[in-house]
């Protein structure tokens, strides 16, 4: 006998994956599907990265830098602190940031900077 909402039953239980997919209405989600379901929200909803052009995700080109971070979306809160060898102060660093396409920010310092001094946060807005 199939269950409902009303109606006590025999059920089946989803997998992970289809917790994480969210459109089955068939089957029953389990505590691990649903952490399976937010873990994999919160991962695609923040980006860091140190600010070196020998990052994968980081280019530079004089005292700008664009990060690639692939969250798809303009909605992004964007901050620089610093991790400066030696004396990191996990400070905020003031920079320009520009939102060039849905998937890269640029930051722009006013002056020279060196490579792994600065450390860009990313977080996507739902």
């Amino acid at each position: 006998v199939q269950g409902t909402t009303t109606k006590r039953g025999v059920l089946e239980l989803a997998t992970n994956t289809e917790c994480t997919d969210g459109t089955d209405t068939a089957r029953a989600v389990t505590p691990a599907g649903l952490k399976a379901h937010v873990d994999n929200q919160l991962a695609a909803t923040g980006f860091a990265v140190d600010l070196d052009a020998n990052e994968g995700t980081v280019s530079k080109s004089g005292n700008t830098y664009t990060v690639t971070h692939s969250l798809t979306s303009f909605d992004v809160i964007v901050q620089v602190v610093d991790i400066s060898a030696g004396s990191p102060t996990y400070d905020t660093v003031h920079a320009d940031i520009t939102r060039p396409t849905n998937n890269t920010v640029k930051v722009a310092f006013a002056s020279s900077v060196t490579d792994d001094d600065y450390r860009v946060l990313i977080q996507k807005v739902m």
